[in-house]
C-alpha cells in the first residue's frame, strides 16, 4: 500500500473542510457577535507500514494521516456604538440567554434586540430574551427602555427586569446552532453572572477578519494545488512500477 496516496487524499479532504470553514466565516462576518471557526491539523496514527515488500518483519515505518479539527474562537469582537437603545453588547465573558419557540435555550453574543407584537424583548429570529425571571416583557406607556451596566432593565426609571447573562467555564464545549450555541453536554456551567458588564446602544461585531480569511483562502488554494501534484507524482510512480514489473520475465 502506498501511504503517500492516502496521506495526500486526506490532506485534500482536510483542505476542503478548511475552505468550507473560511467560507462560513466570511458569510457570517457581518453578523453581530458571530464567533469564527478555526481549523487546525494534527497527525493521526495510521498504523505501521512495512519497509520491506519481501519481509513484513524487517522494520516498520509509522504512518500518519493529517486530521483537521474545527474549534470556535471566542475572542471578543470590536464593540461598536449604534445609538439604538435596543442594541446591547457584553464586555468580557458572558452570553445572552434566549428561548426558542419550542422551549430550547440558546446562548448568543448577538445583542441586536427588538420588541415583538406583545412587547416581549426578542432577537432577530424571534427568540425571547431571558431575564432573571423568564422572558422580558415591557409595559406599554411606561417610557423608553433603559439598561444599566449590570443588565438591569428600567422603564421610566423603574426597574422592570434583569438581563440574564450566562458564563461558561469551558465555552469551547458549546455546540453551534442556528442563532448561537447550546450547552449540550457541557459539564461546566451555565452559571448566572452576578455582575455582568453590558453596554446599551452598542453591539459587538463578529471576530472575523475578512482580510485574514481571504489570505487563508489563497493559502488553501496553493496547498490544494501542491497536494494534487503530489498525488499525481505518486500515481505516475505506481504506473511506472507496474509497467516495469509487468515487463520482468
Amino acid at each position: 500500500m502506498n501511504i503517500g496516496l492516502y496521506q495526500g487524499a486526506a490532506a485534500l479532504s482536510g483542505l476542503e473542510q478548511w475552505q468550507q470553514s473560511i467560507s462560513n466565516n466570511i458569510a457570517a462576518s457581518s453578523v453581530a457577535g458571530y464567533k469564527k471557526t478555526d481549523i487546525s491539523f494534527e497527525g493521526l496514527a495510521a498504523g505501521e507500514i512495512a519497509n520491506s515488500a519481501n519481509n513484513n518483519l524487517l522494520g516498520s515505518l509509522e504512518g500518519e494521516i493529517p486530521q483537521p479539527t474545527g474549534s470556535v474562537n471566542f475572542q471578543q469582537g470590536q464593540v461598536v456604538q449604534t445609538g439604538n437603545p435596543m442594541d446591547v453588547a457584553i464586555e468580557g465573558d458572558g452570553f445572552f440567554e434566549l428561548e426558542t419557540d419550542d422551549g430550547r435555550i440558546i446562548y448568543s453574543r448577538n445583542g441586536q434586540f427588538h420588541l415583538n407584537s406583545d412587547n416581549t424583548l426578542s432577537n432577530s429570529l424571534g427568540y425571547a430574551v431571558q431575564g432573571s425571571g423568564g422572558s422580558i416583557q415591557l409595559i406599554p406607556g411606561r417610557g423608553e427602555m433603559g439598561i444599566d451596566k449590570t443588565g438591569k432593565i428600567l422603564q421610566g426609571g423603574i426597574p422592570v427586569g434583569q438581563l440574564s447573562v450566562i458564563r461558561f467555564e469551558a465555552p469551547q464545549n458549546l455546540q453551534r446552532v442556528s442563532g448561537g450555541f447550546t450547552s449540550g453536554e457541557n459539564p461546566a456551567g451555565p452559571d448566572q453572572m452576578d455582575e455582568p458588564h453590558v453596554l446599551q446602544g452598542f453591539i459587538e461585531s463578529s471576530n472575523v477578519s475578512a482580510i485574514r480569511e481571504m489570505v487563508n483562502l489563497v493559502a488553501v488554494s496553493r496547498a490544494y494545488e501542491a497536494g494534487q501534484k503530489i498525488i499525481q507524482q505518486f500515481d505516475q510512480q505506481m504506473q511506472s512500477a507496474v509497467r516495469i514489473l509487468g515487463e520482468t520475465r
